[in-house]
């Protein structure tokens, strides 16, 4: 039987923001501009979304966490559509089916379980590109990728 690689086993799980993170505009200070462009007219982080596809392409599991709701939310949903990574995030605010099964949980918590929480206003600010290495170092590299699970079970 072959050995279950840890990245495999425990994936790693990754809430990420999108004001401010994803998207270059932060909600409260942006949100006409957010209304009027459209998905097509606002500015999303290339950056980020190269990193969302390759943590998802890993088997990341990744969640939209956002404040946003009703026809804010959808709007932001629509820029993740035409940006290609709507796909890549298992849940919006909240656990994915695959992490309520690996728990067991019988419930759904307010506050979704995530190994990492990126977000602007939790201290960004001008260390995107090194949280940006950080998560590829981590992640994305082959120590991670390669290692086998030793706990036994």
């Amino acid at each position: 039987m072959r050995k279950e690689k840890y990245a495999e086993k425990y994936p790693p799980i990754i809430a990420i923001d999108f004001d401010g993170t994803i998207s270059k505009y932060t909600f409260g200070k942006f949100n006409i501009l957010f209304y009027m462009a459209g998905p097509n007219g606002v500015e999303i982080d290339k950056d980020w979304v190269e990193v969302i596809k390759k943590l998802h392409q890993t088997g990341a599991e990744l969640i939209l966490y956002t404040c946003r709701e009703g026809f804010y939310l959808e709007r932001a949903l629509s820029v993740l559509k035409v940006n290609g990574i709507l796909e890549c995030f298992g849940s919006i605010n909240s656990n994915t089916e695959k992490q309520l099964k690996r728990y067991n949980a019988k419930w759904q918590p307010t506050k979704p379980i995530a190994d990492f929480y990126i977000d602007d206003l939790g201290g960004l600010g001008s260390d995107r590109n090194d949280l940006l290495n950080q998560l590829i170092e981590i992640y994305l590299t082959d120590t991670y990728l390669n290692k086998e699970d030793t706990d036994g079970k």
